[in-house]
């Protein structure tokens, strides 16, 4: 039988449950040692033998963990590989620099037996880029939340605005001029020969001191239109 074949056993017949929990993130996930040893009973059945290497390259200016997971026939010393990368942490805190390698190192080896073993293709929820997925999410969505809270907020106060602005017109609109500006507009009409029965019947009052404030400004505002139409 080919190693490829035996591979293909191996990864038909392995099982590894995510039976390790974390805390602080709430999520369920399966490590390196888990996976080793689910692995060994099956190595044996088929007399192979899987060892799991690191190396420590140089990319750029961050240093990462390569990971190789090797499987290999002990019947006819074939062999098949996986590598996988972990990027180590320019710091974290609370772990020195030999924990942050060690860290990284777990995760390679982890994630290149998975890909070797094709341990389910679902993201285990301790892997750099889901916690990053997760918290983008998370950020999305409070972002999503904060604009329809705002927006909402804003409908609000828009709507207030307007309910403002419309009590304030119709009070207004209601609201009688003074004695003051009476005799102003008064005196206005005789030295423009304005006639002042003709003002109060185009707008609807029996005196001019029943104007209100809106009127008022609406007279001042077209005086010459006024003028015009109710000329003595």
């Amino acid at each position: 039988m080919a190693v490829h074949e035996k591979l293909l056993k191996i990864q038909s017949s392995i099982s590894v449950p995510k039976n390790q929990h974390n805390k602080f993130g709430n999520y369920d996930y399966r490590s390196c040692e888990d996976i080793l040893s689910a692995l060994k009973p099956i190595l044996q059945t088929h007399k192979c033998t899987v060892t799991v290497n690191d190396d420590l390259i140089f990319i750029g200016n961050r240093y990462y963990i390569k990971a190789t997971a090797t499987l290999v026939d002990c019947e006819s010393g074939e062999s098949v590989l996986n590598q996988s990368f972990a990027r180590e942490e320019e710091s974290k805190k609370g772990m020195d620099s030999s924990q942050i390698t060690g860290t990284a190192s777990s995760y390679a080896r982890k994630y290149a037996l998975n890909g070797l073993l094709l341990l389910d293709d679902v993201k285990d929820a301790d892997t750099n880029e889901n916690q990053q997925q997760s918290q983008n999410a998370k950020a999305d969505k409070n972002q999503q939340q904060g604009q329809n809270a705002g927006a909402n907020k804003g409908q609000q106060q828009s709507q207030n605005t307007a309910g403002s602005n419309k009590g304030s017109q119709n009070s207004t609109q209601k609201k009688m001029i003074d004695n003051r500006a009476v005799e102003t507009l008064r005196k206005r009409f005789q030295d423009n020969g304005v006639d002042e029965a003709k003002v109060c019947s185009a707008y609807k009052v029996s005196d001019l001191s029943k104007l209100s404030v809106s009127q008022y400004e609406n007279i001042t505002q077209h005086f010459e239109q006024v003028k015009e139409k109710c000329a003595a």
